[in-house]
């Protein structure tokens, strides 16, 4: 856990930090919002068209390749880097794009066989700790050559220490997000209901009001929590990965 806590430090401390992690929110809420309204089509709340499923998929496809690329730049440099061109150049080399194949495949599955999307997360979550070997290894130097330098240095034991550091890193990141939105809609709804009640309204109108804005409170609290979900795993995500360089460092 103490390696987990300094990776968090180089994620929130360097040069430019403050704007870097504005880009990364930025980008994490874009990528949320589409998430949000595939959440939303599939829960009968929103009506969306094919084309615009395809769209909206096609948008994630491309955030994930971004993703890959970006982690791969954090694994290099153990600090948080620039929103650039320059993840999509890494994310397209031969190890990168393999990762980002891998990982595509699952979120398709997700998105297009709604039944499977348990299976594929629980995929993706054991996938995932010898993938990131594989792409640290090649994170190293860049070089395509050394993407097994940290897989074969690895033991079971080791496996399954990371494999439920990951677990831990993806419910963490749940409970948190949903917790903080609770909270955001239990203050705004204290808030109004000492705004109302100040005013002279009584509490079966206020109870009337928010139940006629059900759908719009639904929409709101899904796209709310999508943001800081997929914030905080990304983030989660880049602590877990310093997680893993150390583990391998204290093995050398």
């Amino acid at each position: 856990m103490t390696k987990m806590l300094e990776g968090l430090k180089t994620i929130y401390s360097g040069n430019n930090i403050v704007n870097k992690q504005i880009q990364l929110f930025s980008l994490c809420g874009i990528a949320a919002i589409l998430g949000g309204y595939l959440s939303l089509a599939a829960q009968g709340i929103n009506e969306i068209k094919p084309f615009d499923k395809a769209a909206i998929v096609l948008c994630q496809i491309v955030w994930i390749l971004f993703f890959t690329g970006y982690e791969t730049i954090y694994i290099h440099r153990k600090s948080l880097p620039e929103l650039d061109m320059s993840s999509f150049k890494i994310a397209l080399k031969r190890i990168p794009l393999i990762i980002f194949f891998v990982f595509t495949g699952l979120a398709l599955i997700s998105t297009y066989f709604t039944s499977y999307q348990y299976f594929a997360l629980s995929l993706e979550i054991i996938l995932g700790v010898p993938l990131t070997m594989l792409q640290a290894g090649y994170a190293l130097n860049y070089n395509a050559d050394d993407y097994k330098k940290y897989f074969q240095k690895f033991r079971v034991k080791e496996y399954f220490y990371l494999l439920i550091k990951r677990i831990w890193v993806i419910f963490c990141a749940y409970l948190t997000a949903f917790m903080t939105t609770f909270l955001i809609f239990f203050i705004i709804g204290i808030i109004f209901a000492i705004v109302t009640i100040a005013k002279g309204s009584d509490l079966a109108s206020m109870i009337m009001l928010i139940t006629s804005n059900q759908t719009v409170l639904t929409k709101l609290s899904t796209y709310v929590s999508n943001i800081l979900l997929v914030y905080f795993l990304s983030v989660g995500v880049l602590a877990w990965d310093y997680e893993l360089i150390k583990t391998y460092e204290s093995e050398e």
